[in-house]
């Protein structure tokens, strides 16, 4: 770890033997097309594994698993210019959120529609934290003690979830999807396939159903 410049050094090598591709080449050539897929990314992901003295700076590898940082720069340019609104914390938080988990799962499931003869679900959890260190954020794993109906785990109190009746209910509601899939890969008609209609279940007090954010992911072009 101390030699290498970003995080997560172990990893797969596409060696051409024993991973013959990337998953991503693999999955445009039809790998997993009979296998059912859910997929989705928490809002703010990237707020767990910030470096708070970088806000202001620019984009550091360390920050960057996957990508080179020289690469990522241009596309931050980009966030800059598309969400001036953001505070600089929030605009890096949903940059490397995005580079770092939203890109890689959208490019799966845009590769799994032109494929896919089994259904892909897409989700966006947008449920903040109430208290604690990730207050008015929605970070990497908050979505799990509601995904496992445990919002009184130890983990889901780690995110300051409470066991409020709002939260109970949103928690019964993923609770149910995600046994559903387990069960028989296949959800309901409230939640559409994404091949067929762009449609991403946005997850929080008010869920709702959404369309793909194409204008975001048209700033990672070329």
């Amino acid at each position: 770890q101390s030699s290498f410049d970003r995080p997560f050094p172990f990893r797969a090598i596409v060696d051409g033997d024993f991973l013959p591709q990337s998953p991503i080449a693999a999955i445009r050539d039809g790998a997993s097309a009979d296998v059912p897929l859910l997929i989705g990314t928490n809002r703010d992901e990237s707020i767990l594994f910030r470096d708070r003295n970088l806000v202001g700076q620019p984009i550091a590898q360390k920050e960057l698993a996957n990508l080179d940082a020289d690469i990522a720069r241009p596309v931050f340019e980009k966030y800059k210019q598309a969400y001036p609104e953001l505070s600089a914390e929030a605009l890096r938080v949903r940059f490397l959120t995005a580079a770092e988990y939203w890109k890689s799962s959208m490019d799966i499931a845009k590769a799994r529609a032109e494929k896919a003869r089994a259904p892909t679900f897409i989700y966006r959890f947008d449920q903040e934290a109430e208290k604690g260190p990730f207050s008015g954020w929605a970070p990497h794993a908050s979505e799990l003690g509601y995904v496992w109906n445990k919002l009184d785990h130890p983990m889901a109190r780690l995110f300051g979830t409470e066991k409020s009746a709002d939260n109970m209910k949103l928690s019964s509601m993923m609770h149910r999807y995600w046994a559903a899939f387990i069960k028989d890969g296949k959800l309901d008609d409230s939640w559409p396939a994404f091949e067929a209609s762009g449609a991403v279940m946005h997850f929080d007090k008010q869920s709702a159903m959404n369309i793909l954010n194409s204008s975001e992911l048209a700033l990672w072009n070329k």
